[in-house]
This record gives C-alpha cells, structure tokens and sequence, in this order.
C-alpha cells in the first residue's frame, strides 16, 4: 500500500534542456506559442470574468446582465497548455454565451456544446455553474413576459417571434401556478434548495409526482439568482 502511496505522490520529472525552456521572463517571447510574456491587462482579466455578475435585485437586472453579449477572450501564452499541446478552453466565454443562446433560443447544453466542438467530459459542469439545464426556463419566462406586455394575441406573439407552435401556445397560455404549487416552491427554493436538495429529492419527499414538480422547480445553481424573481412567471 505505501509502495502504491508513493508512485500517485511521485512527480513528473522534466528534463533539464526543456525546463529551462519553460522558464518565463517577463518582456521575452513564450517559445511554445510565440506570444510576448506579460501580465493580463485589466482587459484581458474581465473578459475572463465576463460570466461572473453581481445578483440581479429585479428581473430586468437579470435578464440585462444574462444577454449581455460574450466577448471572445484574447489570447494569451498563459493560455496555452503544455502538457496536453492544446489551448485551453475559455470558459467564461462559453458559460456567458450559453446562457444568453438557452434565454433567446432555447438551445440545449448538447446542442451548444455540439455546435461548438466542446468535450462533453467537461462540459455538463462547466455549463452547470452558469446554469446547466435548468437555466433553460428562463426561455419561457423571458417570453411569457413580452407576451403580457406587449398585449398581443397567442399567435400574432408566436408568429412576430417564430416560437414552435403548439409549445408556445401551451406556454403562453399558461395559467399562474396553484396556490399548493406557490407554496411548493416557496418551500423548496426558502429551504430544501438551499440544502442542495434536488428537485427528485423533494418530489420523493412529499410524495410529488416528479414531472409535475419539474414544471415549477427546477435545479439552478445557488447564488446565480433568486428564484423568487421568476416566481409571477412560471
């Protein structure tokens, strides 16, 4: 067992002609990607935080910060892995612009990450800390709103933005939830959410049906929003 300890805890060892290759100097140029060795810029360091936002105190606030446009990161030599001789994925890219793509069109986290060549190893939990699956009601509630202020019919509304038809229609038509569900999802986002309980748990729990219960609650990442803000929508 101790023979077997050792080996995991043993490090790789680099050859010395190449490590002295891998030292950096600021203001000289990176061997492997021929970029300048220097600093992020506080440019370089937002855009590498461009999926992180303040929680939005109103619906407007969330849906202003979520649509924000993603902004290509700039290259550079740090981002550049040495070991797998690939660059490395920018994420807050990718979680900012799946987030805005599932709000105005639904997409789904394969679809994205098909269209985008991303390894589906590493994508589900990437994607799940900007909101996964679940930030894909954020669809119909962005729509359910128009549609009520706007004041149109169901169908001048499907045909003005192209929704699917007989979806939207159910979507749109939807009556407010019950006053058992309202308390459901007071309940659960107030407490079990907060426990990291997720929505099966909380159906098995209370003996819920758990297609019903993932109509109204849903599994979104804690500190992204409050649910609370979505509650008239749904």
């Amino acid at each position: 067992m101790e023979k077997i300890k050792e080996k995991y805890k043993a490090k790789i060892a680099m050859p010395y002609s190449l490590n002295r290759k891998v030292k950096t100097y600021v203001g000289g140029i990176d061997w492997l990607t021929g970029y300048e060795i220097v600093p992020l810029t506080d440019e370089q360091r937002l855009q590498r935080k461009q999926h992180l936002h303040a929680l939005p105190a109103t619906l407007d606030e969330l849906f202003e910060r979520f649509l924000l446009p993603a902004i290509e990161c700039d290259m550079h030599y740090k981002d550049y892995n040495f070991w797998s001789d690939t660059w490395r994925i920018q994420w807050a890219y990718h979680k900012q612009n799946y987030r805005r793509e599932a709000i105005l069109s639904g997409i789904t986290q394969q679809q994205y990450a098909k269209a985008r060549k991303l390894p589906q190893r590493v994508m589900y939990d990437n994607l799940h800390k900007c909101g996964g699956a679940a930030i894909r009601v954020l669809f119909w509630v962005y729509h359910r709103r128009q549609f009520h202020q706007q004041q149109l019919t169901v169908q001048e509304y499907i045909s003005e933005h192209q929704l699917p038809q007989r979806t939207a229609h159910r979507q749109l038509s939807r009556q407010p939830m019950s006053d058992i569900w309202a308390q459901h999802f007071d309940n659960y986002y107030g407490d079990a959410w907060l426990r990291h309980c997720n929505v099966r748990e909380y159906a098995d729990f209370y003996g819920l049906n758990v297609t019903t219960a993932r109509q109204y609650l849903f599994n979104f990442p804690i500190g992204l929003f409050d649910p609370m803000l979505i509650k008239p929508w749904m």
